[in-house]
């Protein structure tokens, strides 16, 4: 029997967490099966089994995508140069995804498992170190930025990360059930806010306002 590859056994997990998004953007998470993620990826139960025992797995195994898949962006992010203009880029890069026409199906697996996370702890210990990951990023560049000057945050730098992942996850909220809504104005709000979180904004980021005017 020819043996399984490391490629192949991971190729398969994508199949199957892609046949799940499939079936919770569709369907409601609630409302989805392992027998209807089987039959969406086309595999017999036991090949689904052999990767995943459960949904609440699946579930783990896309919020690790969801994670690897931000990490890779901030590290493009961090290529442009300063963490300013990191922080710039992840901004720009989230204004282009919440402006494409159809709403991404992580996001709203995302609002579901929200919902979810109110009975079940596994749900919520897994958002919670999502957020988590997402605030220590944020973290890392605000600090660099506002050590080299480019902004002046007066306020606790985790509490300004945490503010960051709140206007994050409403303007996910507002896509799904708003698709249609521009949120254009949205955020240019939230860059206004970047640069005034201090008492006195520093003089790099008045510089930045006025060329951005």
């Amino acid at each position: 029997m020819p043996k399984v590859t490391e490629e192949h056994r991971q190729a398969r997990r994508e199949q199957i967490l892609e046949a799940a998004l499939n079936c919770f953007a569709r369907s409601g998470f609630h409302q989805t099966s392992m027998r209807d993620i089987c039959k969406e990826a086309g595999l017999s139960a036991g090949a689904v089994y052999l990767h995943f025992s459960s949904k609440d797995d699946i579930i783990e195994a896309s919020w690790q995508r969801v994670r690897e898949a931000r990490a890779t962006r901030l590290e493009a992010a961090k290529q442009k140069g300063s963490a300013i203009h990191a922080l710039e880029e992840l901004l720009d890069d989230y204004e282009r995804r919440l402006a494409q026409a159809d709403t991404d199906r992580v996001w709203q697996l995302g609002i579901q498992l929200f919902a979810e996370a109110l009975r079940n702890p596994r749900i919520r210990e897994s958002i919670r170190r999502n957020w988590d990951d997402g605030v220590k990023q944020v973290v890392e560049l605000i600090t660099q930025a506002a050590e080299r000057g480019e902004i002046n945050y007066n306020v606790d730098y985790d509490a300004v990360a945490r503010v960051w992942l709140a206007i994050h996850d409403g303007l996910i909220i507002m896509k799904v059930i708003e698709p249609e809504k521009d949120a254009k104005e949205i955020f240019k709000a939230w860059r206004t806010l970047m640069y005034n979180c201090g008492n006195t904004p520093s003089s790099k980021a008045r510089e930045r306002r006025q060329d951005d005017d």
